[in-house]
Formats: C-alpha cells, structure tokens, sequence
C-alpha cells in the first residue's frame, strides 16, 4: 500500500467520523442526565450524605444482619442511630460528648427503654419482657440501685447498695 493509498483511507475514515459526528449533534435529542432530579427507585447497600466541608453526616446502609440510619454532627460523633437487625429493633440518642443518652429496643423478648445521664452512666431502665416488667433506678456512681417490679409478674419492690447486695426488699 503507498502513501496515496493510505491518505485515501485516512480521508474516507475523517468523512465517515464528520458524519457520525453531524448526525449525533444535530439528529438525536440531548440528553438530560437528570430530567426533574426525582429518581423511582435507586438499589444500593450504602448511602453516604456529606456535608459542604466533606464531613460524613448521614449513613444508611444494609449488612447480612440487618439496616440502620445513622446521623452524625459536624465533628463525626454519631447522635442518633434508628437501627432494625436479626435481634431487634433499636433506636439511640447520643449526648453531644457521643455518649449514650437515650436507648430504646423492641426484640422478641420484650422491649426496654434506658435513659443515661450527661456521662453515659445508667440512669433509668423500663423493661417489659416475658420474665416480668420493672422500673430500674441507678444511682449516680452506677452501682446503687432502687426497682420496682419481678420475675414472673410479680411485684417487688428492693434497694440494693453499689456492691449489688440487696439492702431491702418487699417481695
């Protein structure tokens, strides 16, 4: 093949390029990769929202055991988490310290609510369960503790001291 030959064919391939080039410009609509910005439906296991500085603000993703929501503040502590797994259902608020300030699950054996104080320490539990409900009051230091309620349905009443020894009882 000569040089003349060659640029024959080079010609013939930049004329078949103007045209596939003129027909897509000027025969096909253009394309709007987000027509109104409002999807149907989108499939993914994880979605992660920033914030303007990059900052991870809000997750949702889906595991093997089960999905959850969480929200984050601007310094990536996690505040609340609405999570739903193979053991339950739970919802958590956090102080802004990231420490526990309020926790409530639903499971098959009964759902609790736990309310912590400004350190992440135990402060008030409500149970309600196939072993019986109870209201649970900790003291400050986490050990002392006053509850109400009992296994099996029964009622009690005891006061037990930061060693977990029962100081008082009424069954």
């Amino acid at each position: 093949m000569n040089n003349r030959q060659k640029l024959g064919y080079m010609a013939l391939g930049a004329v078949v390029l103007a045209v596939g080039i003129a027909i897509g410009q000027f025969m096909t609509p253009d394309i709007e990769a987000q027509n109104n910005s409002v999807f149907d439906t989108v499939t993914c296991r994880k979605i992660i929202v920033v914030d303007e500085a990059g900052n991870e603000r809000i997750r949702l993703n889906s595991t093997k055991d089960g999905c959850g929501v969480f929200l984050q503040d601007q310094t990536g502590v996690q505040d609340i988490a609405l999570m739903a797994t193979v053991f339950g259902n739970a919802v958590s608020v956090n102080n802004q310290a990231g420490e526990l300030g309020v926790y409530l699950t639903v499971e098959e054996s009964g759902n609790s609510m736990y309310v912590y104080d400004q350190e992440g320490n135990a402060g008030i539990d409500l149970s309600v369960s196939e072993r019986g409900n109870s209201v649970m009051v900790t003291g400050k230091i986490g050990k002392e503790k006053v509850l109400v309620g009992g296994p099996r349905g029964g009622i009690g009443f005891l006061i037990m001291d930061r060693e977990g020894h029962i100081k008082w009882a009424v069954p």
